[in-house]
């Protein structure tokens, strides 16, 4: 069996160095990577990146990350891999990752649950990131149409987005 490589093993170690070199570009960059996406079979992999901010990200930025990762990919020896290469931001289908991505969120109305099974949705009105422990604060409605504020600690929470309007 000398010279044959897995395919699962070759992914795995194509997709570490890819994160490896995408979070060096974005930490420089003051900017989360949130997932890495890798599609596809050997020499036609599409590679998918999203990266977000504390702030909003726009086109300017999402094309400098392009570039600035892309020129990474190309020193490392990796782009002839990639038939299809994509730098984005999460959109409001993926769930918050981390509590800095909330702050562009605030007055948005989100949809939460926690890791003790239950839910939560309603309106972000603050965040309180002092001391060890960051809090989202929501105006949630109840059955008897009252609202109610409540706290929810971000590490008590499995899964948050934002709750899309039709």
């Amino acid at each position: 069996m000398s010279g044959c490589v897995c395919p699962l093993f070759f992914y795995r170690v194509m997709k570490e160095k890819i994160v490896n070199i995408v979070n060096k570009v974005v930490e420089n960059n003051n900017l989360m990577l949130i997932d890495v996406q890798l599609r596809g079979e050997r020499k036609n992999y599409t590679l998918e990146i999203f990266i977000d901010s504390r702030d909003k990200i726009d086109f300017e930025i999402l094309t400098d990350m392009n570039n600035k990762i892309w020129n990474e990919i190309i020193d490392n020896r990796l782009d002839n891999e990639f038939s299809k290469f994509i730098v984005s931001s999460p959109g409001v289908d993926r769930p918050f990752k981390y509590f800095e991505q909330l702050y562009k969120h605030k007055g948005k109305d989100l949809i939460i649950k926690l890791k003790d099974g239950s839910d939560c949705s309603g309106k972000l009105i603050g965040l309180n990131d002092e001391g060890n422990e960051n809090e989202l604060i929501l105006e949630c409605e109840r059955k008897n149409k009252e609202k109610e504020i409540t706290k929810i600690k971000f590490n008590q929470i499995l899964s948050s987005k934002v709750k899309l309007k039709f």
